[in-house]
């Protein structure tokens, strides 16, 4: 069978790793053919097969400001042209604008079924109040009928869908694919990065934007440290980057915090910790739980938005705290870091659940609704 996934780019993230993830289950395991079209040309973060063609949409590089609304209709006519030339014999978009371009070939004579994988929760993602909102909220509300399934990666992402009047019988539900083998061999790995000398260490993963809600966890590491002599490692990028490193000196706390860039293997890393904390005030779903729990790290999570209580069957393979709740969050991490056995408990009951999430469970999931 001949695949094509459409997306934004290749660069490190949720969507990127789970689509290396699923090309190489499909590849190695079902035997298809898989194409990646992507809306920019981009470094490739994550490993692909060597058999998976990529390409990129030349109108892409028009993808800039209100360009990002404007030339949708362009790129869906460049997108076109190009599945004609590959003859899919099935395809799949993932986040909002590429799931848009996609839907709006069906106006451009595309008669082939169009599959999109909806990975926000539109309700947080494009709140009421702004025009950009208010676009994408009509857009989607237009278009997304127009899908013949639409993938959610939670049932809070369904749930947000069913809110702007998307038919809950066009919705599966499908979890992120993890390649749980893969990342237990890579956390088995010498991390080649010092990580600090302490009893204790704490570690968070995401982009340094408002949504993933450092800050709070900041704060929540600076009442931690009142009590035990901890550190806390962030692995991510983006532009509050410099704020949150202030933020760290205000606080007191900088010289026990390490910030370091997106990694080639942060399980390595993830491994040495002592626990793993989600601050998060909103989530699709929240792979870098699954990616902790296979890591073999008790977790403390914000009860956000959508994804985390799924993960952790609401609370019976993590603690569940309130967003953007510091206190909360310290008195969780110091209930795990002082008791031994609570942590090698949670320890034991997450890196059983993670297997829940193995792409070989998820991926026959995928070919149910995507195949011809």
């Amino acid at each position: 069978m001949k695949i094509v996934f459409f997306t934004v780019n290749l660069e490190g993230g949720g969507v990127e790793r789970v689509i290396s993830t699923l090309s190489s289950y499909f590849v190695l395991n079902k035997k298809c053919q898989i194409t990646i079209i992507t809306l920019q040309n981009s470094a490739q973060f994550y490993e692909l097969p060597a058999s998976v063609s990529v390409r990129n949409l030349k109108f892409g590089a028009l993808c800039v400001g209100l360009g990002k609304i404007l030339f949708m209709p362009l790129l869906a006519m460049e997108l076109c042209l190009v599945l004609r030339r590959v003859k899919p014999d099935t395809t799949l978009s993932f986040l909002v604008r590429p799931n848009l371009i996609h839907l709006m070939t069906k106006w451009l004579g595309n008669s082939a079924k169009v599959f999109v994988s909806e990975r926000c929760n539109v309700e947080y993602d494009f709140p009421i109040g702004s025009s950009r909102s208010f676009i994408m909220r009509g857009l989607i509300r237009l278009f997304y009928h127009k899908a013949d399934s639409i993938i959610a990666i939670s049932k809070g992402v369904k749930k947000s869908l069913e809110s702007l009047g998307i038919p809950a019988k066009k919705i599966t539900v499908i979890y992120n694919p993890q390649h749980i083998d893969y990342i237990r061999e890579k956390s088995r790995e010498n991390s080649q990065i010092q990580t600090p000398g302490k009893p204790f260490t704490i570690i968070t993963v995401g982009r340094f934007y408002q949504q993933k809600d450092h800050e709070t966890l900041l704060k929540a590491f600076e009442k931690i440290r009142r009590t035990l002599d901890a550190h806390l490692i962030i692995i991510g990028s983006g532009p509050m980057e410099k704020a949150l490193r202030r933020r760290s000196k205000t606080l007191g706390i900088s010289e026990s915090v390490s910030w370091m860039p997106w990694q080639t293997n942060p399980f390595a890393i993830m491994a040495e910790a002592s626990l793993f904390v989600l601050p998060s005030r909103y989530e699709g779903f929240g792979n870098v739980l699954v990616e902790a729990m296979v890591c073999g790290l008790p977790i403390v999570s914000t009860d956000c938005p959508s994804g985390p209580s799924e993960i952790l069957s609401n609370g019976e393979h993590g603690i569940l705290v309130p967003v953007g709740d510091s206190d909360a969050i310290a008195r969780a991490s110091l209930s795990i870091l002082q008791n031994k056995a609570l942590s090698e408990k949670m320890r034991t009951n997450g890196y059983q659940r993670a297997d829940d999430f193995d792409v070989s469970v998820i991926g026959p999931k995928y070919l149910d609704v995507i195949s011809p």
